[in-house]
């Protein structure tokens, strides 16, 4: 399901400043893949009391050993997130999806996203897609169980679309060196074949200009269309 929220919320994880947490925040605890919501914060200790949106358990932990799923004010929109690195990248595939989403990795390689992914969206809920064959076929033979696809998404578009058109979350590793402007492309291409409750897009380019717009916390306040024209208002 989509969330409701037509506007979406980008956010760059992380920010230029450590994240101060609010009550209302939703979290998850490092190595963990449970939702906890905070519901105080004890700031002499630097601990949140933090309750279990499984059942409902309350507990105390360091604010350091927790990580933002998503602000309280992004509740309910749909949500965007640019991070630059392979490690957040990953840390994002362990704790954003819920039960129930239906998950694409773009830019799968050999897999180790989408892995990440399919341990909480399930195997048959999970696909990768690569437009290098080598990479699809290695990503294959280490996790058999995973459907990974070679396409072009620039060029095969009705491909693409078909295969995207039932994801609820989308993640796309379009790092590495591409230009920004690919990678403008590349949101705009996506948004034709499916408007995801949840996309992360890992792109230092795309980071890295964000930053010099962005909230000390992370957070964007543009929309989608002045997302697309940062090249222009930056450059």
């Amino acid at each position: 399901a989509m969330a409701d929220g037509t506007q979406t919320r980008w956010r760059l994880d992380p920010g230029a400043a450590e994240y101060s947490y609010k009550v209302g925040d939703i979290v998850c605890v490092r190595n963990e893949r449970i939702w906890c919501s905070v519901e105080r914060i004890v700031e002499e200790r630097g601990a949140l009391e933090i309750r279990s949106l499984s059942d409902d358990k309350i507990r105390s932990v360091q604010s350091k050993n927790v990580a933002l799923v998503q602000a309280k004010e992004d509740i309910g929109h749909n949500r965007a997130i640019v991070c630059a690195e392979t490690a957040d990248y990953r840390k994002l595939a362990r704790i954003q999806p819920v039960t129930g989403d239906v998950a694409l990795d773009i830019g799968s390689a050999t897999g180790a996203s989408t892995a990440i992914l399919a341990k909480t969206c399930g195997d048959e809920h999970t696909i990768g897609i690569d437009i290098s064959q080598q990479e699809v076929q290695q990503a294959k033979e280490a996790y058999p169980s995973l459907r990974f696809e070679c396409i072009d998404i620039f060029t095969a578009k009705a491909a693409f679309a078909k295969i995207a058109s039932g994801a609820s979350i989308v993640f796309a590793d379009i790092g590495g060196n591409r230009e920004l402007a690919a990678v403008l492309r590349f949101i705009f291409h996506l948004r034709e074949a499916v408007n995801p409750k949840l996309l992360v897009i890992k792109s230092r380019a795309l980071w890295t200009l964000a930053l010099k717009v962005a909230n000390p916390d992370g957070s964007l306040s543009c929309s989608d269309q002045e997302i697309n024209r940062l090249e222009h208002i930056l450059l």
